[in-house]
Formats: structure tokens, sequence, C-alpha cells
């Protein structure tokens, strides 16, 4: 059956109490207070009745997007247009800057650099270090600022805010594409001679996200303290953007080596080295749980400095590695800065069933016990047929 246009006449009467548009997305409720609600709105703050007559009329019927009125002219059927409304590329944005700048623009995800570069004199640039100015008045910080980057191809809005409510200074990296990317990166922040350097953790790229202000993730802030570390002298420092892919990706994954690069290898202890890693004075680099307990190197007799070896912890943060319990069941491959998260909560653990020694993570737990569940559902056994006895030969024996 052929699906049938709703008129403009109906879709009027057909709309959402709340958002006003079409009733085309499920689940649709009623209540005699609030009227008509459909699925984009939350279904639990509207208690009432659910129209099943109506969604399964719906059916034979196509609706036009919700984003129609901003060029969209779609016509779909009832089970396509929430799909379709999440990348439809006529959604509407708000402007990055809209609550500082008081900006009423809205617009596709494309139009926002033009935009950002016509209203706001902020132009594409292909850069991976940014050099940010902070204000200080009577010992508080002023500073918000949105930059359009482009990096490998791709574009980025890269923001910055201090947060003064929980007096920390927050950063942000989202992605300019209707198609999301999964790629992770992470902030390396240095003062303005160089000396200094933080390193934030490593977070996946964000997408911009329809009517929101920016979002700033959980871990990508400093606090004043270290706002005053990296200024030093100076009113600025500079913030690089490190992008990496995402290791867990299957294009992406490479076996890591079969054994640790000797270079990132610690001389005491035999592990894996990563930030911060120290250095003698000679140039022996060791990892910082070796460090403090040697005040001369045990390489060459030098003194043990408090230097650190920038140049091979950038080495050891590319590095992909294996968990600790890899050998006990762990299938985890990780960049370093990922592997102290995962490692906090990588469980070993023991099986219960009775006579069984086996050893293994908490994830490789659940395919051992198959293993016990086969062999209790197994048949015993069978014994084997007896042969048939032969027939006996009848007629004369001679």
């Amino acid at each position: 059956m052929p699906h049938l246009r709703v008129s403009e006449e109906n879709l009027q009467k057909l709309k959402c109490n709340k958002c006003e548009n079409p009733l085309s997305v499920p689940p649709i409720t009623y209540n005699l207070e609030g009227g008509y609600f459909c699925g984009r709105c939350s279904p639990t703050t509207h208690l009432g009745t659910r129209l099943e007559i109506y969604e399964v009329l719906a059916q034979h019927f196509r609706f036009p997007c919700q984003f129609s009125k901003f060029g969209c002219n779609q016509m779909l059927n009832w089970e396509e247009v929430a799909a379709h409304e999440t990348v439809c590329r006529k959604r509407p944005y708000l402007c990055p800057v809209a609550s500082v700048m008081h900006c009423l623009w809205r617009g596709n995800l494309t139009g926002i650099v033009d935009h950002m570069s016509q209203m706001h004199n902020c132009s594409v640039k292909e850069v991976h270090r940014i050099k940010i100015k902070v204000v200080g008045v009577n010992g508080k910080f002023s500073i918000l600022g949105c930059k359009i980057i482009l990096l490998e191809g791709k574009k980025y809005l890269f923001c910055v805010n201090f947060n003064d409510t929980n007096k920390l200074l927050e950063f942000a990296l989202i992605q300019l594409e209707y198609k999301k990317i999964k790629v992770k990166y992470r902030f390396k922040l240095f003062s303005d001679d160089l000396l200094k350097e933080i390193h934030l953790p490593v977070q996946e790229v964000s997408s911009y996200e329809l009517k929101r202000s920016i979002e700033f993730q959980k871990g990508n802030s400093i606090t004043q303290d270290a706002i005053r570390y990296l200024l030093s002298e100076s009113d600025e420092f500079f913030c690089e953007i490190v992008l990496r892919p995402d290791c867990k990706q299957k294009d992406d994954k490479k076996d890591p080596p079969s054994s640790i690069p000797t270079i990132l290898e610690c001389p005491i202890c035999y592990t894996f080295m990563r930030a911060p890693i120290f250095q003698c004075q000679t140039g022996h680099s060791f990892c910082f749980t070796c460090t403090p307990a040697f005040k001369e190197c045990p390489m060459c007799k030098g003194k043990m400095l408090k230097t650190r070896n920038f140049a091979l912890e950038d080495i050891a943060s590319e590095h992909v590695i294996d968990c600790k319990n890899k050998s006990l069941g762990c299938d985890f491959k990780g960049f370093s800065t990922e592997l102290d998260d995962h490692q906090s909560t990588c469980k070993i653990v023991c099986c219960s069933a009775e006579g069984c020694l086996w050893k293994g993570s908490e994830l490789a737990l659940g395919e051992h016990r198959k293993v016990h569940e086969k062999k209790v559902k197994s048949p015993p056994p069978r014994c084997s047929p007896q042969p048939k006895p032969r027939p006996l030969r009848r007629g004369p024996l001679f």
C-alpha cells in the first residue's frame, strides 16, 4: 500500500504541544492538561495515555522533516523520520559565542564557518599550537575565546573558557562535521618560554550539539594555580593540540610490539617508562618510581637531576601497549595515558568451580564459565553397541 502525504491543513492540527513539531516520532502521548506530545520531547515528563491507534494509522502516511522551515524538503515515512532528523543537513545550530556576544544567528553546520569569519573575525587557520592571552583583574581571570582551526584536512572548533563557579580554565575541541569521526586528542600546555609544560588527559573529539551551548569535557581543565605556574612573568601561554586516531578502531588498530622498545625501558626496574621521565646530568633516563631512590646515576655515577626528558615522554605517549594482565586474559591495548585508568579497574579473579585453578580478568571470566557449562550440559558417554550375533548357518555341515 503506497504511503499518503499529510495535507498542510492536517499538519497544523497534528502538532506537539511542547515543541510544535509534527506528531511523527513515537511514542505519541496525550493528557487532559498538556495535550499531545511527540517522542522528541521527554515522554517521562508528560504522564498520559499512549495513542497506539494513531501510531498504527500514521505508518501509512508521509511526514515532513521538523527542519522544513530551514530548507529541508524531505517527505519521510513514519519509521524514517527520527533517523533522518538526527543527520539532517538543514538542522539549525546556534552561534558558538551566542551566550557571550548575544548573537542570534542560527544556521546549518557548514554555515558556522562563514558566520564566524564574517561576523566575529574568526578565519580558518591550519595551526596545531595556539597562543592564549589571560587577563587578570583583582586576582581573578577572565578569558573566553573560540577559533576555527584546520587539522589534517578537517575543521574543528577550539574553545577556551574560565569557569568562575569552579575556578577552572576549561578547554574543548569540537568537530564541525555531520558524520562523527572517531578521533582522540590531547592538549599540551606550555609556558611562553616553553620551559614549563602540563599534559591534559586523552579525550575523544566531541561533535557540535544542536541548539546547545558548548560543553567542556571533564578533565580538560586546569586550576588557577596551574594557570599561574604557566604564566610566570608573562600573560600568555601556548596550547598545542595533538590528534591521534582511535587505537580501538579496526582500521587503525595495530598490534603492539611483542616487547617494549629498549629506549622506553627503565634500566633499573625494566618497566615501561611514561611521563614524568627524569634524566641524570649525562643523559641517562629513568622512570619516576626509581629516580627518587638514587642520588647518583647507577649507570655513570653522575648526579641525578630533576630535569625531565620531554622528547622521550612524547615517544612513550605515542606507543600502544598491552595491559599488565594480558597473560591472564585481558586483551586491552591503549596509549600510556589510557593505561592507568584501565588498570585501576582491571581486576584478576579466580574461578569458583571446584578443582579449577583458572585465573584471569573479570572480562575473561564470562568466557571461561562457558567451558564449565558445556561440561554440565553435555550428555554422559554412551556404551559402544554390542555387535549383532551372526545368523546360524543352515544346511548340511559336511
